[in-house]
């Protein structure tokens, strides 16, 4: 498939960050200090409790494993991290037509939980019906070189270049 444009949505530990592709140029980059740490962080209510404790709370949600009250306290804090970030987007949404072509990359254990929040957020935001398409941090790792194909090209470009290395060698 032929993408023009795209936003690409990096979910890592301390930052969400978001880059406008246009052909293969990273055309604008946005960077949002809170993470899924930001979520363990937000779910842990006693000092007794882990981080490990709160990434198995998470992945429970997500299995539909809890009780009301355990799901009640992962949805509050899945609720404040959505709310940030789209307090972080509005601005952008008055000054700038935003690609409707969305990518959703997360670590691999949340990568269906934060496409669900995507999805929900562009919706309301952008107005894009259609879901996200997902990558993996497991997916990017083993495939961001490939260039026999053009979406994980594209993706792997935004994220080189967002990070700081400079154009990718394709010779």
């Amino acid at each position: 498939r032929d993408h023009e444009s795209l936003l690409a949505v990096h979910v890592s530990g301390d930052a969400t960050e978001f880059g406008i592709v246009e052909g293969d140029t990273l055309v604008e980059s946005i960077s949002i200090p809170i993470g899924l740490n930001s979520i363990v962080s937000d779910l842990m209510k006693h000092e007794t409790e882990t981080s490990k404790e709160m990434y198995t709370l998470l992945g429970l949600y997500e299995a539909g494993e809890l009780h009301e009250e355990e799901g009640n306290r992962v949805r509050k804090a899945l609720e404040t991290y959505q709310a940030c970030i789209e307090d972080a987007l509005v601005p952008y949404t008055h000054t700038r037509r935003l690609p409707k072509t969305t990518f959703v990359l997360a670590p691999t254990s949340f990568t269906p939980l934060f496409a669900r929040i995507y999805e929900s957020l562009f919706k309301k935001l952008l107005h894009i019906e259609e879901a996200p398409y997902t990558l993996s941090d497991a997916v990017m790792a083993t495939n961001g070189e490939n260039h026999d194909d053009a979406t994980l090209t594209i993706i792997g470009r935004f994220f080189h270049k967002l990070h700081a290395c400079g154009e990718i060698d394709q010779s």
